[in-house]
């Protein structure tokens, strides 16, 4: 909680009247214009309906989500490739969530097969999308480039801290299911830490 970034979600900052916690500003009415076909204004988290509105949402799930679709079959024919970041400490999504992905994806084509077109990078500290207690300066789009057009699979993106961690400490951010673990030497160095 001593992150910013979980104070702005969780609780936010009014002191009285309104509350205005990113998760009530922003989620409120996120429900009938994100979570169901055809938008419902009207429908929103305080009169969501039970009995009603989770097929409501199951329907618009079938339709638009991915998520489930593990096999990317097209998606892999025509040579396409993946890299998701996510954050380990984020106040509204679980990185659980993107290693079961990866799990999904690794058991249905094997680990070998899956990290040639898909791989995750969990970043440690890091709130939403960015701050926190975190390295979480990192260039995954040139990750992605380099892989794309020059066949540089990332197993490791340098990352370096922007705020609460100073710009002096580095550390790699490692393709799941490994982890950055500590070598010896300088503990600012990413070169002091291997992927395993």
């Amino acid at each position: 909680m001593a992150d910013p970034g979980w104070r702005a979600w969780t609780l936010g900052t009014a002191q009285q009247g309104a509350p205005n916690a990113r998760h009530i500003t922003l989620m409120g009415g996120a429900p009938g214009h994100e979570f169901v076909t055809l938008p419902d204004p009207s429908l929103s988290t305080v009169n969501f309906d039970f009995e009603r509105d989770p097929a409501r949402m199951a329907a618009f799930h079938a339709v638009y989500d991915t998520a489930d679709d593990v096999d990317l079959a097209g998606f892999r024919q025509r040579g396409g490739k993946l890299l998701f970041f996510t954050s380990l400490a984020d106040p509204i999504f679980s990185p659980l969530e993107l290693a079961d992905d990866q799990q999904r994806l690794h058991t249905r084509h094997g680990a070998a097969a899956a990290s040639q077109f898909a791989r995750a990078f969990f970043v440690p500290g890091m709130t939403h999308c960015s701050g926190g207690p975190a390295t979480d300066d990192f260039h995954g789009l040139g990750a992605l480039v380099r892989w794309v057009e020059q066949g540089e699979a990332p197993q490791r993106v340098p990352a370096r801290g922007s705020g609460a961690v100073p710009a002096t400490v580095n550390r790699p951010l490692c393709a799941w299911p490994t982890v950055a673990r500590y070598d010896g030497g300088d503990t600012n160095a990413a070169a002091s830490f291997s992927c395993r």
